[in-house]
């Protein structure tokens, strides 16, 4: 389980940094990309429930709601490895307490 968890946290990472960086990608027409309007869409889902504070501010350049994004998916990111860490170390004192007994 912990390990399932630490892959799905990696894969989760690995998802959001290829959505954010497909903002940058498609404005600024990289690998033949056209300009799209909806390119941070992935990266706004994937941000959740963190992204949902963008729309408490004032419209903002492109450069810092990425970096509020990126911040969510940093947050969700570290979410899921405490959750795989707290798991372990849950397990590991079960076993000690069971082996003891």
């Amino acid at each position: 389980m912990v390990l399932t968890l630490r892959l799905l946290a990696a894969a989760y990472l690995l998802g959001g940094v290829l959505a954010l960086m497909l903002i940058p990608a498609t404005r600024l027409g990289w690998f033949g990309l056209s300009s799209d309007g909806l390119a941070a869409v992935w990266a706004i889902l994937l941000a959740m429930p963190w992204s949902m504070a963008l729309q408490f501010f004032p419209p903002m350049s492109v450069g810092l709601s990425w970096s509020v994004l990126a911040l969510g998916v940093a947050i969700n990111g570290a979410l899921l490895l405490w959750a795989a860490a707290a798991l372990g170390s849950r397990r590991s004192r079960k076993l000690v307490r069971n082996s003891a007994v």
